[in-house]
């Protein structure tokens, strides 16, 4: 997993602070509030919890970086005991009102086959059937999700269908 530090910005390498030349890559609204290796090994931690297999780790690199992103700005933590995610949504979900339904996901650190069958019969779609797994909401609900958040759960779901 050495290779995931190769894909991360310059800026991002040497603590967020900017350095010349980088006009183009800017943070705008993020602040990196974890280190990038402490990310690095909790997303680690967290897939070999799992007992992702390393072929598996090397064909979904950028999931993996975007995890390793998402905790570097605390989008997600992962309870180092449980290996619970907990999912800051940059958009919440709203109900049918304006009003917000909810701020943040949590997904289960493991799901059973019965889980990923009634994923797969999922009205919805598959994405949305196993994010509906994973978090115990609808699966209507999680097809609210902005996409942006969307693809940060696709980047945890993807490691639960391989």
């Amino acid at each position: 997993m050495e290779n995931l530090n190769e894909n991360v910005t310059e800026q991002q390498q040497n603590g967020g602070e900017q350095q010349p030349g980088e006009d183009a890559v800017k943070t705008g609204l993020y602040k990196m509030l974890v280190p990038l290796e402490t990310a690095r090994e909790e997303v680690v931690a967290w897939l070999d919890y799992k007992r992702v297999k390393p072929s598996v780790r090397m064909n979904n690199v950028r999931n993996i970086m975007k995890l390793v992103e998402a905790v570097m700005y605390s989008i997600i933590t992962i309870d180092p005991d449980t290996k619970v995610i907990t999912h800051k949504l940059e958009f919440p979900i709203l109900n049918d009102k304006g009003g917000v339904f909810a701020e943040k996901l949590t997904y289960k650190p493991r799901l059973r086959m019965e889980d990923l069958s009634r994923a797969e019969a999922a009205e919805e779609g598959i994405t949305n059937g196993i994010g509906a797994a994973l978090t115990g909401q609808p699966a209507g609900v999680i097809g609210k999700l902005d996409s942006e958040d969307g693809a940060i759960l696709a980047s945890v779901g993807v490691f639960f269908i391989l």
